[in-house]
């Protein structure tokens, strides 16, 4: 049986990947926001940077609650590998919009999927940390996959 301060590490861990996964989010979504040229579409990435902050203040603010420390500048290493792909990618091609685009959708998919899989993990989450966690998925849904196809 896991302790209480097992437990508790373990959801500051899980916390922390959560908030490497929105500054993955956040980066993608700034490399489109780069090469993006259509107001709306912009528009909308702007919006994905800006909840990805928020989100992530408030990850910070619920490791602090459950006595954690928050590692808040970081991306996640499946993140930079995404990453450094796309710019060999971009590199042998002259168009660098469909780039900032996937960039920005395979944030967004590996954002979901993160934020399902600890909603479905058997991490012992306290009320309010799950409560979070369901919160910011849901508003994720605006930004769905239909969303971020041009």
């Amino acid at each position: 049986m896991e302790s209480q301060l097992e437990n508790n590490l373990t959801v500051i861990d899980t916390l922390n990947g959560l908030i490497q996964i929105n500054n993955d989010r956040i980066q993608g979504s700034e490399k489109a926001v780069e090469t993006i040229t259509d107001a709306k579409t912009k528009r909308l990435f702007e919006l994905v940077i800006e909840q990805s902050a928020g989100f992530r203040q408030q990850l910070i603010s619920e490791i602090r609650r459950v006595g954690g420390q928050a590692e808040w500048n970081d991306t996640t290493d499946k993140g930079k590998i995404h990453e450094f792909w796309l710019n060999i990618k971009s590199a042998f091609k002259s168009e660098s919009v469909d780039s900032g685009i996937e960039r920005a959708q395979f944030s967004e998919e590996t954002a979901r999927k993160a934020y399902d899989d600890a909603l479905l993990s058997d991490v012992n989450f306290p009320t309010e940390t799950r409560e979070l966690l369901i919160s910011q998925r849901r508003e994720m849904k605006i930004f769905g996959e239909a969303s971020l196809k041009t």
